[in-house]
């Protein structure tokens, strides 16, 4: 193209909205700047505002947008609701009983991982005998270890989660 087309075209251009990534091009302006919305026009935007909040805030501020309204499915309604049944397992390590045996082993061990002595932090309590296979045992101060995250995490890796034993421990140690 000849230099004196291709500002014909850009002089041409001055004044019309294009929208690129999200924003106008510098030096274009919107196409409804500087016009003013009819009262019939926000009449309609006020009518569908009050009609269906939602729909009309979507894409805004939500903090304005009051839903407390709305109800969300709880109990046997939920989408995910398993007859009450919760694994055993979560049932167990949230007890009362579980949580008082892991500050008991911390408070033991002086809260230091008993690996790379690191005090505090990100700290574990790893059963010495495994959690699953040893009912009797599993609240038994003697049955547990602080160990910190990063020592927890390489000795399942070396080790494995089932069947641990002191010996394997001992070695680890």
């Amino acid at each position: 193209m000849k230099e004196e087309i291709k500002q014909k075209i850009s002089k041409s251009k001055i004044g019309v909205s294009v929208k690129h990534c999200g924003q106008f091009k510098s030096g274009i302006t919107s196409w409804n700047k500087g016009k003013r919305t009819s009262s019939e026009t926000k009449e309609k935007q006020r009518q569908a505002k009050l009609k269906n909040p939602v729909r009309y805030w979507l894409g805004r501020n939500r903090k304005d947008l009051d839903l407390s309204n709305r109800i969300s499915p709880k109990g046997k309604n939920h989408w995910n609701w398993k007859n009450g049944i919760n694994p055993k397992n979560d049932t167990i390590r949230k007890s009362k009983e579980y949580k008082l045996w892991r500050e008991l082993v911390f408070e033991r061990d002086n809260w230091t991982c008993q690996k790379c002595l690191n005090r505090g932090g990100d700290i574990h309590c790893h059963h010495i005998q495994n959690f699953s296979n040893n009912d009797s045992i599993r609240f038994d101060i003697d049955n547990g270890i602080t160990l910190c995250r990063k020592c927890h995490y390489n000795f399942h890796k070396e080790y494995g989660f089932n069947n641990n034993n002191r010996e394997q421990l001992k070695f680890y140690l």
